[in-house]
């Protein structure tokens, strides 16, 4: 059933695309090909309907999509980063952005994207126990660069500036 609504609404979609190759319909229709699995037609989607419409935000975020569901995680934080610096609230953004952050081991990123989800939505325990997680990698994370900064300033004796005054 659900294959048959797909296949109605991607139907749609083309049909106006056909009418006006410069139809935002194509961000929605590139979805559609990305939930189904073909890849390489949303890019094509993506791709024209980008040409047309460079800023357009959800075909941006489609594109994001469709290289994350690739395993091209990086390209995906590419595209995603400046959106989330442009609309640093903006939660469908958030949704992608924060487990790409931390697929590429940006804890910090991570964990403010999804403070921002938690803002959005309290009572997700999901969201809950990504922040918890991440705030307590983040604290150990930073624990031990002031560990080694301190176990190498030690290794490394700098005259204080008494002594460079006496030597001038």
């Amino acid at each position: 059933m659900k294959q048959k609504s797909s296949s109605a609404m991607i139907e749609r979609y083309e049909e106006r695309l056909k009418k006006d190759k410069r139809s935002l319909s194509y961000a929605p229709l590139a979805d559609l090909y990305r939930k189904n699995g073909l890849f390489d037609k949303a890019l094509e989607t993506l791709k024209q309907g980008l040409t047309f419409h460079s800023d357009h935000q959800l075909g941006r975020l489609v594109l994001a999509r469709v290289y994350f569901d690739e395993g091209k995680i990086e390209f995906s934080y590419k595209i995603l980063r400046p959106l989330v610096e442009g609309d640093p609230l903006d939660f469908l953004l958030h949704q992608l952005y924060a487990p790409i952050c931390e697929a590429l081991q940006l804890k910090e990123e991570a964990l403010k994207s999804y403070k921002v989800l938690l803002y959005e939505r309290p009572q997700e325990k999901k969201f809950q126990e990504k922040v918890r997680e991440l705030e307590e990698e983040t604290q150990s994370d930073w624990k031990e660069k002031l560990e080694e900064k301190s176990f190498a300033d030690l290794l490394v004796r700098k005259p204080s500036l008494k002594e460079e005054i006496k030597e001038e």
